[in-house]
Parts: C-alpha cells; structure tokens; sequence
C-alpha cells in the first residue's frame, strides 16, 4: 500500500459528476468507476477531487483516506487465493452455501491506497488486508463490537498511522497532478475486424454447411451448376469470407420468401 497518489497533468474538468441520462439501461461508460467498459480519466478525477477536500480541509490531519476496489476487474493474479476466516453470520440473502461455496476462501487482490500525512513517505506495506479490514479499523479506533466472524480476524490500518510522527505540511500536495483524459472517445471508435482463418470444425463450419445445402437445394440449373456452387464454397476459407457468403445468402432467403428471383 502506498501513502502517496500519483496522477497526470491536463485540463481538469467535473464529468465525473455527470449522469448520462441518454442511455437506456446499467453501463459504466463516462462514469468514475474505472470498471473495464470505461477508461480510468473519470475515476482518477474523482480520487483528486476527493483528496484535495480531505486535504485542504481541518480534518487532514485526523483523516486517513482509503482508495480500494471492490473486485479485479478480470485481470490475472500470479499469487493463489489464500483461504479466509468465514462471517459465521446468518444466512439472511440466502447466500450461505450457494453453489457450494462456504466463504472460507478469499479472491483475487485488489489495489489499495491508504493516504495519511501520518505515514511515512513511499511506504508499501505487506501486511495482508481484506475488505473488512476497514470495518476493523474503525470498530477497534471507536471500541465497537465485531459485525462477523471476518472482521474480526482482519488485520486493521492502525498500524500504518498511529503513533508515527506528523509529516511536514509542504510534503503531502495540496493538489494532485491533473489526470489525462481519454486520447479518443472509444464509445464510437470504429471497431477493427481483423480477418483470421476460419476454423476446421465448429458452429461456424456447422452454419456454412447449413446454408451450402439450402443453396444446393435452390438451385434449379443442374449438376454443373452445383458443381461450381460446391467449388466456390471450398474457397471459403476467412471469417471474412464467411461473412460475405452468409450476408449474400441471407438476402437470397429473403429475397425467395417475398416472392422474388433469388
């Protein structure tokens, strides 16, 4: 965990605020949550936006901040999950041994941040923390009582900034560099189709011999005729061209079913 947050420099601006309304169900795009659909401009705004008030507040002293993501995000982790003291609570969501799972075993890390002028300079630190290790810190810092089983074994953040000396006001910024904003907006980039060869077996093989009958089927101009149908299939061999042969037979069906010359 690192005490310090390191952001780029460009116009700052408040999106990050803003609700698209244009859309038409749940997505993460133009939002702050950096999920995968989305770039991370939006979510680093918000981290210097949140940090600077903490900051430029009374309570910087006072006020760790903690920067934490709630899942992966899908990429790899090299280090195997370890196993997890289980809640122990009731069975309230229905949750409790779904699929056989029995919350003894944690997934893959996540990023944390702690930021504190009370911890030193560039710290990483190895202790091995879990969500609930926020619930800790503050039921330990308040003398509350355990929620579950797991916070109550979680490592809490004490450590990290309690009884260690105050750092100088000039080293902890009071503005954070300005993040980068996306270099091209990828919700309307065109997409790249990149032409690979086509499979030997599969659904894609399965459907092309399916509309290579049809089409044998339609024709009405004798063997040869079929013969060339067969050659000219046999010379598919691209996505690409696969593409091309159902798009071309998609609209003879369509044409034979208005009544049309196919």
């Amino acid at each position: 965990m690192s005490a310090r947050l390191h952001l780029h420099r460009t116009e700052f601006r408040q999106e990050f605020f803003w609700q698209t309304t244009s859309l038409t169900g749940p997505t993460y795009k133009d939002g702050s949550s950096q999920h995968p659909e989305d770039d991370p401009y939006g979510g680093e705004c918000l981290i210097k936006a949140v940090y600077e008030a903490i900051r430029n507040s009374p309570l910087w002293e006072t006020s760790p901040l903690v920067i934490v993501y709630d899942e992966h995000g899908g990429f790899y982790d090299h280090v195997i999950p370890p196993g997890a003291t289980a809640p122990g609570d009731r069975n309230i969501n229905q949750l409790k041994d779904l699929n056989g799972f029995d919350f003894k075993q944690y997934g893959v890390r996540v990023p944390a941040i702690i930021v504190s002028p009370r911890i030193a300079k560039g710290t990483v630190d190895h202790t091995p923390y879990d969500h609930t290790s926020i619930l800790a810190t503050v039921q330990r810092m308040l003398g509350m009582g355990r929620l579950t089983q797991r916070d109550e074994a979680a490592n809490d953040l004490r450590p990290l900034f309690e009884n260690s000396p105050l750092r100088n006001d000039g080293d902890c910024p009071r503005t954070l560099n300005f993040p980068v904003p996306p270099i091209q907006n990828l919700t309307k980039a065109t997409p790249v189709d990149i032409d690979q060869l086509l499979p030997k077996t599969g659904n894609w093989v399965g459907f092309l011999k399916i509309l290579l009958k049809t089409e044998l089927e339609m024709c009405r101009d004798g063997d040869d005729a079929k013969d060339d149908i067969l050659k000219s299939f046999q010379q598919i061999a691209t996505i690409s061209a696969a593409k091309a042969y159902v798009q071309s037979m998609g609209q003879r069906i369509e044409a034979l079913r208005n009544g049309e010359p196919s």
